[in-house]
């Protein structure tokens, strides 16, 4: 039997008798075909942010000013409440790779009864990125309730509308996609994949609904919160 082909990372596979060189040619070849689909690779370079979804909700509290981990960890279980659960311990691991790719540096801070701590603030590029996250609009329904709140908790934070203009962008791509799924719907003709994509226009039209509401909410409420 032959192996699957490289190109979808996910499909299942077995190895049949293929000689050693040829395996492990072939092994090359799919790991370096996962590696690209895992990390996005667009012509050799990364989506920046295509990253651990964890950094962003960090990089938005080094944002608000410097902090140290365990700051970062009390203050995102205050704001966030139970929506983001990070242990003291992710925290300080997702620190540590955020400091490993230049987004933020540290400084040791002396303490009189106490070790030094680090804390931790934003580098620009740090900054910039973070910003860049915050104004994107999520991809489908099911991030609505982690990345897309955190994106409007942060945003409520900032100047000039940011909350109002993430809610209109995000209702717009949901719309844009609505419209996609119901040109699908009059192509098909199994009844059961009309019924399921029926289930996934209704789950978008859900979701406009509540960002038409949340819109109109955040145009008439000024920071600190919609709520």
């Amino acid at each position: 039997m032959m192996p699957a082909a490289v190109g979808d990372p996910k499909q299942t596979f077995s190895m049949g008798a293929i000689d050693a060189q040829d395996t492990k040619g072939w092994i090359m070849k799919r790991a370096h075909s996962i590696h690209n689909v895992n990390n996005h690779t667009v012509n050799g370079s990364r989506d920046p942010l295509d990253r651990n979804q964890a950094d962003f909700p960090v990089l938005g509290m080094l944002s608000l000013g410097p902090a140290h981990g365990y700051e970062i960890c009390s203050d995102l279980r205050d704001r966030l409440g139970g929506t983001w659960r990070l242990r003291t311990s992710h925290i300080y691991a997702v620190l540590a790779r955020l400091e490993a790719d230049g987004l933020v540096v540290h400084e040791r801070v002396g303490q009189e009864t106490r070790p030094a701590k680090k804390v931790f603030s934003l580098t620009s590029a740090g900054r910039e990125l973070f910003f860049q996250w915050l104004r994107s609009p999520v991809k489908g329904v099911r991030q609505l309730r982690l990345e897309f709140l955190a994106k409007l908790h942060f945003a409520e934070a900032q100047p000039n509308g940011t909350a109002a203009h993430l809610v209109k962008e995000q209702e717009a791509v949901f719309e844009a996609n609505a419209d996609r799924l119901k040109e699908r719907i009059n192509r098909v003709r199994s009844p059961t994949d009309r019924l399921a994509l029926g289930f996934r226009l209704a789950m978008l039209d859900a979701a406009v609904t509540w960002l038409t509401a949340l819109y109109e909410r955040a145009e008439s409420v000024k920071p600190p919160g919609l709520f």
